[in-house]
């Protein structure tokens, strides 16, 4: 989808994503900058709806993606979900190396390499190009950069990494949800205020909560199996389970984007 930019966000703001999504980092902005997506979801609002793995930075830029500023990217995380890493993962061998169990997990891990193999090839024309991968806090974290799932050398030299609490940005949105940020992001600086980590509550015997999590228990109480959190989530407004899970609270997005217009 593209939007005709306004200056106060920059004239020639390009910002794609791969892997769409919701394309909820970018919801409160599709009208004041150019976006360019791509997801494999024919029911999501993409520029170009197919496969990552079928493509490279070359054949993106052939169908009209300009030089990106900003690349955000959210590889699914169904098989990376600690919910399901029984499902789809071997435990760790003696060397902490996990491997994938599923055709499914194996199939989104070369997703992920696809998305930073593009990402690393517009690095390397673009050095002052800002990019973030995220994903829930899960079995990401504890792949990258071993034998499982390598990151481009160019990439890991530069890698940056936070992990930001839904929670703790005080939105609509009132799950945990500790989800990571990996990329290079030098323009958030300055800019960008990471609101810290808040914690799952504890529980008595009871099973009453106890104490105050640092979020001032804005986050509502999700123990396996309850019908709150990212669990409790369900469609809503023509918007489906897993779209409507994989939504970004405003106050992030806006950060996040705001952080990456640099002067």
């Amino acid at each position: 989808m593209w939007g005709r930019p306004i200056p106060i966000l920059r004239l020639d703001s390009n910002l794609p994503k791969l892997w769409g999504g919701s394309v909820s980092l970018l919801r409160q902005f599709q009208d004041r900058i150019r976006v360019f997506s791509l997801d494999i979801s024919p029911d999501l609002p993409s520029t170009v709806t197919g496969d990552l793995r079928d493509y490279s930075y070359a054949h993106l830029r052939e169908l009209g993606w300009p030089k990106p500023d900003l690349i955000l990217f959210s590889p699914p995380c169904t098989t990376f979900s600690i919910a399901s890493c029984g499902t789809h993962w071997y435990p760790p061998n003696q060397y902490g190396v996990r491997t994938p169990k599923t055709d499914k997990c194996r199939d989104m891990i070369e997703v992920v390499k696809s998305g930073l193999d593009i990402i690393s090839t517009a690095y390397e024309i673009n050095h002052r190009l800002n990019w973030i991968m995220e994903n829930p806090r899960g079995i990401l974290r504890k792949i990258l950069h071993t034998p499982t799932l390598r990151i481009p050398d160019n990439l890991y030299n530069d890698l940056e990494h936070i992990t930001e609490w839904y929670c703790m940005w005080k939105d609509e949105d009132r799950r945990a949800k500790p989800t990571d940020l990996w990329g290079f992001f030098p323009s958030f600086n300055d800019k960008f205020r990471p609101r810290g980590e808040c914690r799952n509550y504890r529980y008595d015997a009871d099973g009453q909560i106890i104490g105050t999590s640092p979020c001032g228990n804005y986050h509502a109480s999700a123990r396996r199996g309850a019908k709150t959190g990212t669990q409790g989530v369900h469609a809503r407004n023509g918007i489906s389970t897993n779209a409507a899970r994989s939504l970004i609270p405003r106050q992030l997005s806006k950060a996040v984007f705001e952080a990456a217009m640099w002067e």
